[in-house]
């Protein structure tokens, strides 16, 4: 998850339908207009930018996604991204 939600918030979005809807409105301010209304995680931005400049050079190479994802999911999991 790249946004820093608070556990009691993540609780009130799986029951609140009226808390899903405000929440669906800030993350859309956030992602349309670059508003700043959720914190987010330290170095997640880093981190998807890597795995997509990753990607990316997997690509040109002649690589497919697929197997990219399935090669940096084993990173993941070992602790080394």
């Amino acid at each position: 998850m790249v946004y820093d939600l608070e556990a009691a918030t993540l609780r009130l979005l799986k029951t609140s339908e009226a808390e899903r809807e405000q929440f669906g409105a800030r993350f859309l301010k956030q992602v349309l207009f670059g508003e700043l209304t959720m914190p987010v995680k330290k170095d997640t931005i880093e981190k998807r930018v890597a795995k997509r400049h990753g990607e990316i050079a997997f690509r040109q190479v002649g690589g497919n996604t697929r197997d990219f994802d399935a090669c940096y999911d084993n990173l993941a999991e070992d602790g080394n991204n």
